[in-house]
C-alpha cells in the first residue's frame, strides 16, 4: 500500500526540520525552526512544524 502525501511529506520536512534545528545551533523553539523554514521552503503551518518537532523529540 502506498504511503500518504501527508506521510511523505512529513518525512521530508521531518529531515529538513533536524536540518535546520542543527544548523541553528540547536535553536529552542518551534518559531526559531518555522521562520527559517518559510523562507526556503514551500509554506508550512507553524502548528505542523511543532507536531513534527514534537514526533522527532526537538520540543
Amino acid at each position: 500500500m502506498p504511503l500518504s502525501e501527508r506521510v511523505q511529506r512529513d518525512r521530508t520536512l521531518k529531515l529538513e526540520i533536524a536540518r535546520v534545528f542543527a544548523k541553528e545551533s540547536a535553536a529552542y523553539g518551534v518559531h526559531n525552526v518555522w521562520l527559517p523554514m518559510t523562507r526556503k521552503c514551500p509554506p508550512v503551518a507553524r502548528c505542523a512544524i511543532a507536531r513534527l518537532m514534537h514526533e522527532i523529540r526537538l520540543a
